[in-house]
């Protein structure tokens, strides 16, 4: 297993990874990795494990992803917050048959002395059953927010969840494209493998069926605003495109780029005309591409933050790179060895990230007022509670919502009522002057 540090320039391979460790070696498929603003490394998952930023396992760090999902694990800061991250997993076919399904954790970086540790009461979170091995993820159009996006399987549906500073919002659900497997038909298994991707624009999403035949590779309008899924385009197939694994876009969205099992092909399609052009799209497909070798394999593709595409090559020593990945055709300037990985080897994926993610979250997020003075000061009792709350004289305003986000009750009010409410973990927002707190409630 081999890393890439970003920081050098060119980058270079890194050796400290830890993502093996887990019940699916060594060739292991999703995970995903955050560094803070200046590049420094923050933690990594491949979707079953935690791994700290000195590459030990957090102490509460076994989650129910698994290492053979495609997109096993997709980490997301929570929003206008340095300290508290969202690591998003999803289950594999062939292993579970998707039966953990899209699960979320909360990581807070000031436990474990401030390596981090995933709080406990926010592990492994159920939000939906049986989905895809995929996830994609861009930030809301108000510039602050996330959507994260998974597939349901046995379904055509699309599930958007809008990710803000109070949480998990109820999925915005669209209906629309190819179904993701048939339960008549064992077969159909293969269409839960495979990448998804947002551009960085925001404005398509794309993803593909991995090792069915004919492949299915479909291109979609997305809405940022409101996190609807629209406007399937299905792209034709043939016998040269089986086994279609990876998806990714240029920097500029106008290039949209999948890569093949066989014969480790990487091909292109030209977006600039749109994708209610159907047919300018559709004849624009050029190979840029193929080693004439049928067992040498092309998997997954990832926009790196160089704005250089990255494509992983099973068992080769390099990283194929496409240097130039907004020009049309083999101006794209693609390297089947564009960087060396030292004697490591590839396998089947490489880290997911936030679409055009800008790293501009805090490098210190312990050391804020809201973060570390007010952490321990009690701002509401009982906790746990059965009838009434009480708040502190400090808080301002609150808002009690559920794990997805839907408000419970909000207000000025000191002293409340809670009997009417189900008992479970609930979420309060409070704002005290400018500075906004969470905290976690508990209803019995």
């Amino acid at each position: 297993m081999a890393g890439v540090n970003f920081n050098d320039n060119p980058p270079t391979a890194l050796f400290d990874g830890q993502t093996y460790l887990t019940s699916f070696s060594p060739h292991n498929e999703g995970c995903s990795t955050i560094s803070d603003s200046a590049g420094n490394l923050l933690f990594y998952s491949n979707g079953e494990v935690l791994f700290d930023r000195n590459h030990d396992v957090m102490p509460n760090g076994q989650l129910l992803g698994h290492i053979s999902s495609t997109q096993a694990a997709l980490i997301v800061p929570r929003p206008l917050s340095s300290r508290y991250y969202y690591v998003f997993t999803t289950d594999a076919f062939f292993e579970n048959e998707l039966q953990f399904g899209f699960r979320f954790s909360i990581v807070d970086l000031c436990l474990n002395n401030g390596l981090g540790d995933v709080i406990s009461d926010y592990k492994n979170v159920k939000l939906l059953d049986t989905v895809s091995e995929k996830i994609a993820c861009v930030r809301h159009s108000n510039g602050v927010d996330y959507w994260v996006v998974v597939h349901k399987f046995f379904s055509n549906a699309f599930y958007s969840f809008l990710i803000t500073d109070s949480g998990i919002n109820e999925p915005i659900i669209s209906n629309t494209g190819s179904q993701h497997g048939n339960i008549l038909d064992p077969s159909s298994i293969f269409t839960s493998i495979g990448q998804m991707k947002i551009s960085p624009d925001g404005s398509l999403l794309a993803l593909c069926f991995s090792n069915t035949s004919p492949s299915v590779m479909e291109v979609f309008s997305f809405d940022k605003e409101t996190g609807l899924v629209t406007n399937c385009l299905s792209l034709p197939s043939s016998s040269g495109e089986e086994g279609v694994y990876g998806v990714e876009f240029s920097p500029d969205s106008k290039k949209l780029y999948f890569s093949c099992n066989s014969f480790g092909r990487i091909i292109q399609y030209d977006l600039s005309s749109g994708i209610d052009n159907p047919t300018e799209v559709i004849n624009s497909q050029i190979e840029i591409f193929n080693n004439g070798i049928a067992s040498q394999h092309t998997f997954g593709l990832q926009l790196g933050p160089d704005n250089r595409i990255y494509a992983v090559r099973m068992d080769a020593t390099y990283l194929g790179v496409i240097s130039s990945p907004n020009n049309y055709g083999t101006d794209c300037n693609y390297s089947p060895i564009g960087m060396d990985l030292c004697g490591r080897t590839g396998s089947f994926g490489l880290p997911g990230f936030i679409a055009n993610y800008d790293y501009s979250n805090n490098s210190n997020p312990c050391s804020s007022y809201n973060e570390e003075k007010l952490i321990n000061e009690t701002l509401f009792y009982p906790n746990p509670a059965k009838s009434n709350i009480v708040f502190s004289e400090n808080v301002d305003y609150y808002e009690i919502t559920n794990f997805v986000a839907q408000k419970i009750l909000s207000g000025k009010k000191k002293n409340i009522n809670i009997t009417n409410y189900p008992k479970g973990c609930y979420q309060i927002r409070m704002l005290i002057g400018k500075e906004t707190i969470i905290k976690k409630l508990i209803i019995l």
